[in-house]
């Protein structure tokens, strides 16, 4: 079952962030992780601080998140992150099983998802 991280960051240092950016990246594909979410325009829609810039990434299993978390390769941006940002981080396993059809998942790109609920099978 799918697992995701769900982190909300704001930007100390716009340097070491991206920085961090790159690692966490690679290291995130090195564990079978993408990004669904990676920054872009967040809005709230009910009360609440506004929010911050958001990422949610997507790992096959909440083994592999934790593996990911765990990791060498990771390690160094978790060195980085403590200067370059500060974040609320959130796992999270799927409630239950959703996924894209084969065909309409090829179609979009990434960040598309949540615009086309109608690619979602649950």
């Amino acid at each position: 079952m799918s697992a995701y991280v769900i982190s909300e960051v704001d930007v100390r240092d716009a340097t070491g962030f991206e920085a961090y950016r790159t690692i966490a990246a690679e290291a995130i594909a090195h564990y079978g992780g993408r990004y669904l979410v990676r920054g872009g325009a967040a809005n709230a829609a009910e009360r609440g601080p506004p929010p911050k810039t958001l990422i949610v990434v997507e790992f096959p299993s909440m083994e592999r998140l934790r593996e990911w978390y765990a990791s060498p390769e990771y390690a160094e941006a978790l060195r980085l992150r403590r200067t370059a940002l500060d974040r609320r981080l959130i796992l999270s396993r799927a409630s239950r099983r959703c996924e894209l059809t084969m065909e309409r998942r090829a179609s979009l790109a990434p960040g598309d998802i949540f615009a086309h609920s109608n690619a979602l099978r649950c």
